[in-house]
């Protein structure tokens, strides 16, 4: 998962593309031999090896076997002309497919911690002619957006517009519309995760998106699954049939008649931070930290909140700093946010701990019940379809989840995944079990 901050984009490479595509009857025939790409660093190795996928043997699971200390270990997937998904992960593996005619490909593994790449592998990987062959040719399609949203580089949660367009030529009512607005330098799934637009009888399509610098419209099949943000869109060829992409429309206007349903308020401000670092506790001790900031916080009753550290994902944003939130006696706490994140560690010693997760629907979309649903995991613990605005009982209120974490190798970790809209964490408490008794 990547985040909106530049800091925290990979130095100039090339960036893999998506893959989505579902080729009937296609069967890997050779796998190349693993190269070195560097040598590793801070006592880390990596060998990598694939095999076809459970699902679709048409594709290849690429798994990485690593060696040596793989606490806060992250991996970034490359390969020369096909696709890697996901991207970025926080475990050892991801699916590659070939492009539409490539018979030999290279791919490529990072493996980093923080801010340092620590090892490089390379795996070659071959199919025989006959199976290009087999892909089938692109059908003679279009799609274009007659109805542009305006141009606001920074975008963000809270911008609301609305996207409408065509497509022509060969059209088949299972292909679908995926659409991204580009923010701060990475395009964005519209209007959330896992969206897919229907194709009206007329040939048009519409939808509400939150806004951007552009956008892109990718008319695909339906087997096609779209990444939550991509550093780059994907070219045509396999499922995606067709694309287009246009700037934003420039006007005094940047708002359509839809943003007046909507409270005013201000939008929340993605913010520059460095790569989000792992958090070690050496000893029991409380860990508080603050989602989405930058300096450390001290709230109502004098306890430090580190800034935001430990996670894996997602988008650091801050939102208006007059905002009330009831609940609380510190609105601090919640006027800033990590959105769209998929996980959070610690490092510390094993031991029984309670874990407070804190939460406030602060987004303006948000109005009732089931507008936000996501799922978290602590340490085995699911809280499915979570829903802050039900558990809070309306916006802009603060809610505190408390979770009893038994640690026994080493680390804690929370998961998130989003479902409706993004995940969100304001801010997370870690408490030794012995000292929670001792707290308000």
């Amino acid at each position: 998962m990547t985040d909106w901050s530049p800091a925290n984009r990979a130095s100039a490479r090339k960036v893999p593309r998506r893959t989505g595509r579902r080729w009937t009857f296609v069967v890997v025939l050779a796998l190349g031999v693993c190269v070195a790409g560097c040598r590793p660093r801070d006592g880390v190795d990596v060998q990598l090896d694939a095999r076809e996928a459970r699902v679709d043997p048409t594709r290849l699971e690429i798994h990485a076997h690593v060696s040596g200390p793989q606490t806060g270990l992250t991996y970034k997937w490359f390969s020369d002309s096909g696709e890697c998904v996901p991207q970025e992960t926080d475990w050892p593996g991801t699916v590659y497919r070939f492009s539409s005619d490539a018979l030999e490909d290279r791919v490529m593994v990072e493996v980093w911690r923080a801010s340092q790449r620590v090892a490089v592998r390379d795996l070659a990987v071959r199919r025989e002619r006959r199976i290009a062959e087999a892909a089938g040719a692109t059908p003679a399609v279009s799609i274009a957006i007659t109805e542009v949203p305006p141009y606001e580089p920074h975008g963000g949660p809270d911008t609301d517009a609305r996207i409408a367009g065509e497509v022509g030529g060969d059209f088949q009512s299972e292909y679908k519309v995926i659409l991204y607005a580009r923010a701060n330098e990475l395009w964005h799934l519209q209007p959330g995760p896992g969206a897919q637009h229907e194709v009206h009888p007329d040939r048009t399509w519409s939808s509400a998106t939150h806004t951007g610098s552009s956008y892109a419209a990718l008319l695909v099949r339906r087997a096609h699954m779209p990444l939550l943000m991509l550093d780059v869109l994907p070219q045509v060829g396999g499922d995606v049939l067709a694309r287009t992409v246009v700037e934003g429309r420039r006007s005094a206007s940047s708002r359509n008649s839809r943003a007046a349903a909507i409270p005013a308020q201000k939008s929340a401000v993605p913010v520059a931070l460095p790569p989000s670092q792992p958090l070690v506790m050496t000893t029991p001790s409380i860990l508080r930290i603050k989602a989405g900031r930058k300096d450390p916080l001290t709230d109502a009753r004098g306890n430090v909140w580190l800034p935001d550290q430990g996670f894996t994902g997602g988008v650091p944003a801050a939102r208006d700093d007059s905002l009330t939130v009831q609940n609380t006696d510190t609105p601090a706490l919640f006027q800033s946010e990590r959105y769209n994140v998929s996980r959070f560690a610690c490092a510390m010693p094993n031991g029984s701990y309670v874990v407070r997760l804190y939460f406030a629907e602060m987004y303006a979309r948000v109005r009732n019940p089931g507008d936000r649903v996501f799922s978290f995991n602590v340490e085995g613990r699911e809280f499915s379809d979570f829903d802050i605005f039900a558990k809070a009982g309306g916006r802009e209120r603060a809610y505190v989840e408390t979770v009893p974490a038994t640690i026994s190798d080493g680390e804690l970790t929370i998961t998130f995944t989003s479902r409706i809209q993004y995940s969100v964490i304001h801010a997370i408490e870690i408490i030794p079990a012995a000292a929670e008794e001792h707290l308000p």
